[in-house]
């Protein structure tokens, strides 16, 4: 019955290291909202995301396949990777089996993936709402293949996805959802909202802890919806990021757990921040250090959510693995 079946936000956002979080270990920044997330749920400490850089690991949570094997190595789309343009039209999402499957699926934040055949409304999504590259690539506002604002400013972003997410998360009907949040923050140029501009009271990189803590309340606001809306107990949230942080972005008392960074293939440009939460199912305040895969999310949350997909003749290999068990820890006996 679909009033049973559970909601799914998978939130992802850019740029974002284990270093960035309170929860993870960082002293110069606050994030209360995601630290409570964690807090209700699970905090995976191995989260590997499928690239140190942003295109194919958006692809390689969306595809639950190695980017390598869609043909993406390196580089992004419109920066350092000519000769692809995006995802192909024949691998089929997470959002394509979701949506075969009774459910409304979404998604607002940057695409990265493509254009023409490629965009989210091609590959899955029943609505979109999104800019299409990086926030420092690209400067057009899209809904549903839509042209709808020219020139967003860049410091507002946060505050217009997160606007859109709780919109979603608000409509009536009897399908659940499949939301898909890739936030631009804090991708650079950090630019945080007005009212978040120089709270973190930091010279060094203030800018950019304020970007951090304007998305943790943006994440707050998300979840706050989800409980007036009564849909809390019945929505796994997913919170990660797409690789690890940006050279440049660094501070004086930072002390990142991993070398390396985005665009560098040791643990500190894969290894990121992984909290998930489904009220009831997974035992909160748990921390695991099993390892858990970007690709892993397709598989696993389709098992969580009944959906028996099938792949068509000539799409991707699924490379993911169904890890119910690290997130429910079957193993131990305590799902509940």
């Amino acid at each position: 019955h679909d009033e049973h079946r559970p909601n799914v936000i998978l939130m992802m956002a850019d740029d974002l290291a284990n270093e960035d979080l309170s929860c993870y270990g960082s002293t110069r920044i606050k994030t209360p909202r995601i630290d409570g997330l964690a807090s209700e749920g699970l905090k995976l400490t191995s989260y590997y995301a499928g690239n140190p850089v942003c295109s194919p690991s958006r692809m390689a949570l969306l595809s639950g396949s190695y980017p390598a094997r869609l043909g993406w190595r390196w580089g992004v789309q419109g920066y350092g990777f000519a000769p692809k343009t995006g995802m192909s039209p024949k691998v089929y999402t997470i959002a394509e089996a979701f949506r075969d499957h009774g459910y409304r699926t979404a998604m607002t934040g940057k695409w990265h993936l493509g254009d023409n055949n490629m965009r989210p409304e091609d590959q899955g999504f029943d609505s979109a709402y999104y800019i299409s590259m990086s926030n420092n690539q690209n400067r057009d506002m899209v809904r549903n293949g839509e042209l709808v604002q020219k020139d967003w400013d860049n410091a507002l972003l946060s505050e217009t996805f997160t606007e859109e997410v709780i919109r979603v998360i608000g409509e009536t009907g009897d399908k659940p959802f499949f939301l898909y949040v890739p936030w631009t923050a804090p991708h650079f140029p950090a630019d945080p909202h007005p009212d978040w501009l120089g709270k973190s009271g930091e010279e060094k990189n203030g800018k950019y802890i304020d970007t951090v803590q304007e998305l943790d309340h943006r994440v707050g606001q998300i979840l706050d919806a989800l409980e007036k809306a009564g849909k809390a107990d019945n929505t796994i949230v997913v919170f990660t990021s797409d690789n690890g942080r940006q050279s440049g972005q660094e501070g004086p008392k930072d002390d990142p757990p991993f070398s390396g960074m985005k665009w560098h293939s040791k643990e500190g440009g894969t290894r990121v921040p992984c909290i998930v939460r489904w009220p009831g199912h997974i035992e909160p305040g748990r921390v695991s250090g099993e390892m858990f895969a970007a690709i892993d999310w397709y598989p696993t949350l389709a098992y969580l959510c009944g959906v028996k997909y099938e792949l068509p003749e000539g799409a991707q290999q699924i490379d993911g693995l169904n890890l119910r068990g690290p997130l429910l820890d079957l193993k131990h006996g305590r799902a509940r």
